[in-house]
């Protein structure tokens, strides 16, 4: 009897510390993320901080998280803007872009640098990773396309970086189901703040006002120095598209920029549209605004 009740006290102490060990592995692996978003009110005409509240999921993705928690506490996000992007409408992101004097520019780092491009953790990159799916409420990293298709270049699957897509519209974005990396949810069922936050978020960055949002145009020529092994991208050029538009129009350089373009070049750079809620159209005040104030990891 007495060797009965050690062997059983002996295979509780056993289960116990396996508990132990997985219940830390466990809080290791899932992080929360909390997003400090400013929004601008209509109502009360002033910027009014919300709260986004995020799980991560670094079981799942474990080189994107731990990139994603990294670039958090270095404050690489602190003051980007919500956008959309006018070709992919049924999503918002976030990342790429800041306002300095009332004038958008690219998030870069302290080398004036994009951040690195982070291998691909989702079934069609080869990675049994994340298998969440695009669903409202899902947050993944966006990623290159190749001739507007993501569903055929091996190239641009490893592609992602820093910029976030979340998705507007379960419809929309279910065929991104294992050609994107989602690592990251936020509750919209049970949790009345985030509800709330993303109603605001959606509110201010998809409005329909044109007088509550500015067009940019984004356009990529020629490569980045590479830092050691480091692929760090296209060099990037934004303006207001207007401007764009006429620098097309009149077959312009763009002298005075990081680069000068060839006759006839700009018509053919790889580029988009993008629709950005902050200033009015005289830039003398806002109109809307969401941007991220702070973000914290715990």
């Amino acid at each position: 009897m007495k060797r009965l009740t050690k062997t059983f006290a002996n295979l509780f102490v056993l289960i116990m510390l396996v508990l132990c060990a997985f219940s830390f592995t466990a809080c290791e692996d899932i992080k929360t993320m909390e997003i400090t978003v400013g929004v601008y009110s209509t109502t009360s005409e002033k910027i009014e901080d919300k709260t986004l509240t995020v799980k991560l999921y670094r079981h799942l993705a474990p080189n994107t998280v731990d990139a994603i928690t990294s670039y958090a506490k270095e404050n690489y996000y602190d003051g980007a803007t919500f956008y959309i992007n006018e070709s992919y409408s049924d999503q918002i992101m976030i990342g790429d872009f800041k306002f300095t004097n009332k004038t958008l520019v690219q998030n870069v780092d302290a080398n004036n640098l994009l951040k690195p491009s982070i291998k691909g953790e989702f079934t069609s990159a080869g990675v049994k990773g994340s298998d969440l799916k695009n669903s409202e409420g899902a947050i993944g990293l966006w990623r290159g396309f190749y001739n507007g298709n993501y569903k055929v270049s091996d190239d641009s699957r490893s592609s992602g970086r820093a910029t976030w897509y979340m998705p507007t519209d379960d419809t929309a974005v279910a065929g991104y189901d294992d050609y994107f990396c989602i690592f990251a949810q936020f509750d919209l069922e049970n949790d009345s703040d985030n509800i709330a936050t993303w109603e605001l978020i959606k509110n201010t960055v998809k409005t329909s006002d044109s007088e509550k949002y500015e067009e940019y145009a984004v356009f990529y020529t020629g490569e980045y120095a590479v830092d050691g092994e480091l692929n760090n991208g296209l060099t990037y050029n934004c303006m207001l598209k207007a401007d764009f538009d006429k620098k097309i129009e009149e077959d312009e350089d763009f002298s005075g920029s990081i680069f000068e373009a060839e006759d006839n070049q700009l018509s053919t750079y790889n580029k988009c549209y993008i629709k950005v809620p902050v200033y009015n159209k005289d830039k003398d005040a806002i109109s809307s605004s969401c941007i991220i104030k702070s973000i914290k990891v715990k």
